[in-house]
């Protein structure tokens, strides 16, 4: 899979078409044709341009190039890590309160299970 079939993935599954995705991304500079000369040549955009594409989109510029996150993180678990720098500090302790309490629960049952 290459940059940009991660790309047009990651459109798709935001439910915007790539013409709406290049105008939120570049504001019109990058039209559609440009676009296209990128994927058929295969060049990568330059990286200023991968930066703001990956932000658009809510993944690594790693991920779009190889297909990981940093670390090994699934896609999904990346994008959460970066929006959980947007929230205030108590937002945060909130937040792992919860992912805490839920990994308690589990791990309880889990126990139980194999008690049982």
């Amino acid at each position: 899979m290459s940059f940009f079939d991660r790309v047009k993935d990651c459109v798709k599954e935001q439910n915007i078409s790539i013409e709406e995705f290049l105008n939120d991304v570049f504001c019109g500079e990058v039209s559609r044709d440009v676009y296209n000369g990128w994927r058929r040549r295969q060049n990568l955009p330059r990286a200023d341009q991968a930066v703001k594409i990956a932000r658009r989109l809510k993944v690594s510029v790693e991920f779009l190039v190889t297909g990981t996150e940093p670390m090994g993180l699934p896609p999904d678990i990346a994008a959460l890590c970066r929006d959980m720098i947007l929230l205030s500090e108590d937002d945060k302790d909130d937040i792992r309160s919860l992912v805490s309490a839920k990994v308690d629960r589990i791990s309880k049952l889990t126990e139980r299970r194999k008690g049982a």
